[in-house]
């Protein structure tokens, strides 16, 4: 059931000790405190929002916005906090975003074993375009590249 209590807003320098700990729980190869701080503040593209709920971090998604397109290069729900669109909403205000910002097309890679991310990409228009083969370093697994005109 989608939580309505969910609030969506720019992430913010004091959000990323929050969201660092949201991304070592939601993924088996998280990235680094460093990394999540140099997208977010040394990156000109990039438009890291933060999903709260009672004003605590709770999810997060990482986008570039690159002339008319857009990638999505990390999202991640805290594990205590799936199952409730909050994943569904940062795409939703992504996808708005993006019409706002002129783009033509929104892309993202997706471990090719994350069914449920897949059928949450597919429920909202975005299609399988391509193939990365051995693109997770961690496992070697292939990314599937999906895609969605805006």
């Amino acid at each position: 059931m989608p939580d309505r209590r969910v609030e969506i807003r720019d992430m913010q320098e004091d959000d990323l000790d929050r969201v660092y700990e949201i991304e070592k729980a939601g993924k088996a190869s998280p990235w680094t405190w460093k990394q999540l701080a140099s997208e977010m503040l040394n990156r000109p593209l990039s438009r890291p929002r933060v999903a709260l709920v009672q004003g605590r971090p709770v999810g997060f998604l990482m986008a570039w916005f690159v002339a008319d397109e857009v990638h999505i290069i990390n999202l991640v729900v805290d594990p205590a906090f799936q199952r409730r669109g909050i994943a569904t909403k940062l795409l939703e205000d992504t996808l708005k975003r993006a019409r706002e910002h002129g783009a033509r097309k929104i892309y993202l890679e997706v471990r090719q074993t994350n069914r449920p991310a897949i059928r949450l990409y597919e429920k909202l228009g975005f299609f399988l375009s391509g193939k990365r083969p051995g693109y997770y370093q961690d496992t070697g697994e292939d990314a599937l590249l999906m895609e969605k005109p805006i």
